[in-house]
């Protein structure tokens, strides 16, 4: 995987191998990888059914502060969490993803229901 990392051609290519591997590995029904925008202020998305949108920081907080931060956030049950303001997910795991300790986006893995990632 990392061999396949290093060579991957641009940052959708980068981020399907990442969700693919984190799926694999970790497991989750939605997984996405959210990469930093050039522009100030926006986070691009990919998400493993390969939808591509841009969000305005601000609009998810546990997002926000995974990437500001460089510190994973994982939370086993959402309706607990008042960050949350989806009701279409029952656990989260979030993981920055940095290069030379700078948080260059982050990985989210989502399950339907309330589970242990840790």
């Amino acid at each position: 995987l990392t061999g396949r990392l290093c060579h991957a051609c641009d940052a959708k290519e980068l981020s399907r191998l990442v969700m693919e591997a984190a799926r694999r590995l970790i497991g989750g029904d939605h997984v996405a990888v959210y990469l930093r925008d050039n522009g100030p202020g926006y986070i691009n998305s990919a998400t493993n059914s390969d939808v591509s949108r841009k969000l305005k920081t601000g609009l998810a907080p546990i997002l926000d502060k995974v990437t500001s931060s460089a510190k994973a956030e994982i939370m086993d049950n959402l309706d607990v969490d008042p960050r949350f303001n989806e009701n279409s997910a029952g656990a989260l795991a979030c993981a920055h993803l940095a290069c030379h300790g700078i948080a260059h986006g982050a990985l989210v893995l989502l399950s339907a229901n309330a589970r242990a990632y840790a």
